[in-house]
């Protein structure tokens, strides 16, 4: 009967290490997938030349009013490009931690 149970525990054992393996291969998997993901929604520098452009013009525009259009033109196109990168940064985070918690409940497409 002892060797009974010397034969359950160390299945048991190998069973809940065989478990912890395939959830943590179930996380990398889903973390390399997730990162797919955000970097399809949100590529890299997406949106800062757009949001510099708009940022450039509407800081010429009050530039011009108050006095020195280029000097406008230059802090706006700063402040746009990385209020721009800002939010696309932020974009990618909620994508990635949406399809990270997705995989790892075994949703991910």
């Amino acid at each position: 009967m002892k060797l009974n149970y010397t034969v359950l525990t160390v299945w048991c054992c190998l069973g809940a290490a065989a478990a912890a393996e395939a959830q943590s291969s179930s996380a990398a998997y889903c973390s390399d997938y997730a990162r797919r993901e955000a970097e399809y929604a949100a590529p890299a520098g997406r949106g800062m030349i757009r949001g510099g452009a708009r940022g450039a013009a509407g800081g010429a525009l009050f530039g011009a009013i108050a006095g020195d259009a280029g000097t406008g033109a230059a802090v706006g196109a700063i402040v746009g490009g990385v209020a721009s990168g800002a939010r696309n940064v932020s974009t990618r985070d909620q994508v990635y931690n949406d399809a990270y918690n997705a995989c790892m409940r075994g949703h991910a497409q």
